[in-house]
């Protein structure tokens, strides 16, 4: 797939662009837990800016409703944005700039950034309405999409602005689309998918995929379960979705042989169970499993060993949980250590490979969790179809 990029412009002095950007990080008590998305936008914004193009930033953050709520104010992310850059950076407090902003604040825009105030503060953002996107588009020359995480949604600031200004992609976007495109056309073979978190149903059609495409699937989390579930397991009180057991019969789905059992209201560890194939019981009653256990670790690490590439996404166990966490950290530093080319990508995943600091170890890290599953599926993506040169 190749994609108009923003150095494509030929001119870009006087210019004023809106930059889609995905500023929707992890946030506790008024503070940014992870910056990875804030960090990533820093190239296509110096790259503008540098150029004497004005940047006003738009992203959404959390889920509003469609209403203004201050719990969902992109106040903070702009200050943290303003150190990175080490400039000032307006912060607009509404989601479409009017004539009065313009006037006052940007008499002269050559190399200013703005941020604006959170997109879905208003309906019409993920609506996708295409008048909401023309008012959103008026004042700008042209649209840059530098938010690959949100670029499988149909919204008016990703996908119907597009309509509007001439589109291109920024450093970022088009980063993540190379190196997803390589991790899937271009993998050296043994090709292992790792696939954990806790829903199959949003990653079935990913399991159907590379079941036929892979050499091996490991499975962990709410994956797991469910599969051995379908497989005739009984697995107590753990996360479980019903599932068909042709989806996951194939001999390529590898499954965990261990487990970190707790009680399913407390979290209280309680032990570690194997799955007895004979009784088809891993825990009863009111345990539930957190994690996979030491055995599983050490077969996963056999398979990651031979990997030509690993493709991974979602955590193992209840990472969240430093009781449970053993799992996704050591199959982390696994694939860290692995010979092979290792892409991984996901909220809770690029959080754990970045509080073990093992970013650089990685081929590639993609910021999109959804986004990710969605490319890698081969998904026609709507932030990206608009970006595509004819």
């Amino acid at each position: 797939m190749k994609l108009r990029k923003i150095t494509d412009i030929k001119e870009i002095r006087g210019e004023l662009f809106l930059v889609r950007v995905d500023y929707n990080v992890p946030i506790a008590h008024s503070r940014i837990l992870d910056d990875t998305k804030i960090r990533r936008s820093l190239k296509t914004i110096r790259y503008l800016t540098a150029r004497g193009g004005g940047v006003v930033l738009v992203s959404h953050f959390g889920r509003p409703e469609g209403k203004r709520n201050p719990k969902y104010s992109l106040r903070p992310i702009g200050a943290r944005l303003s150190k990175l850059l080490k400039k000032s950076v307006y912060f607009c407090d509404a989601p479409i700039p009017g004539s009065e902003f313009f006037g006052n604040a940007w008499e002269t825009w050559d190399g200013q950034v703005t941020l604006l105030e959170n997109i879905r503060f208003y309906a019409g953002e993920e609506a996708n309405s295409a008048n909401w996107a023309r008012e959103l588009a008026r004042p700008f020359d042209y649209f840059v999409n530098d938010a690959f995480a949100s670029s499988h949604r149909a919204h008016a600031s990703v996908a119907a602005v597009t309509k509007f200004l001439p589109s291109y992609a920024g450093f970022d976007l088009a980063d993540e689309v190379e190196n997803l495109e390589r991790a899937v056309q271009g993998s050296k073979r043994p090709l292992v998918v790792v696939l954990g978190g806790a829903k199959i149903s949003t990653k079935i059609n990913l399991i159907k995929k590379f079941v036929k495409k892979a050499d091996w699937l490991i499975l962990g989390g709410g994956l797991a379960n469910s599969a051995l579930a379908a497989r005739g397991f009984k697995i107590g009180a753990s996360l479980v979705e019903r599932t068909q057991k042709s989806a996951v019969s194939s001999k390529k789905i590898i499954l965990p042989v261990d487990f970190a059992v707790g009680d399913s209201r407390t979290r209280r560890f309680v032990g570690i169970r194997e799955a007895n194939p004979k009784t088809r019981t891993i825990c009863s009653g009111k345990e539930a499993i957190f994690d996979i256990g030491p055995k599983t670790m050490g077969l996963y690490k056999k398979y990651l060993a031979k990997a030509g590439t690993i493709i991974w996404n979602g955590p193992l166990g209840l990472a969240e949980d430093k009781r449970y966490a053993r799992g996704t950290q050591e199959i982390a530093r696994a694939i860290g250590r692995a010979r092979g080319k290792t892409y991984a990508g996901g909220g809770e995943t690029v959080m754990e490979i970045n509080k073990l600091k093992l970013g650089r170890r990685f081929t590639f890290v993609s910021a999109g969790g959804g986004a990710m599953l969605e490319y890698l599926e081969g998904k026609k993506m709507p932030g990206l179809k608009p970006l595509i040169k004819k």
